[in-house]
């Protein structure tokens, strides 16, 4: 995500919203960056707690391709989005979690 200057115009954002939602408040998001191969986004979090627990992530919009990745951004495994856009990853106690979020 880049932000640029321009004028005053009309649009079709709204004028607050969310990039990113992340449920429940012990999974702590520490990075929201563009993939190394440039050709899509990763959000990487950690869950604060010793015990399991079920992530949901909401993009502000849909992605066609959602990936679990390691460290390293290889691909582990291919998440399932809902219509609104959002994928549920399980995480371990203490866990790291790696999300690819790609067009």
């Amino acid at each position: 995500m880049r932000g640029i200057s321009t004028g005053i115009h009309t649009g079709s954002l709204p004028s607050a919203g969310s990039f990113l939602e992340v449920e429940p408040e012990a999974f702590i998001v520490s990075s929201v960056k563009q993939s190394e191969d440039g050709r899509g986004w990763l959000v990487r979090g950690y869950n604060i707690t010793a015990e399991a627990l079920q992530v949901m992530m909401k993009p502000w919009k849909p992605y066609k391709n959602v990936e679990r990745v390691n460290l390293a951004e290889e691909k582990l495994s291919t998440l399932k989005s809902d219509e609104g856009g959002a994928v549920s990853i399980p995480a371990r106690g203490h866990e790291i979690i790696s999300v690819l979020f790609r067009e």
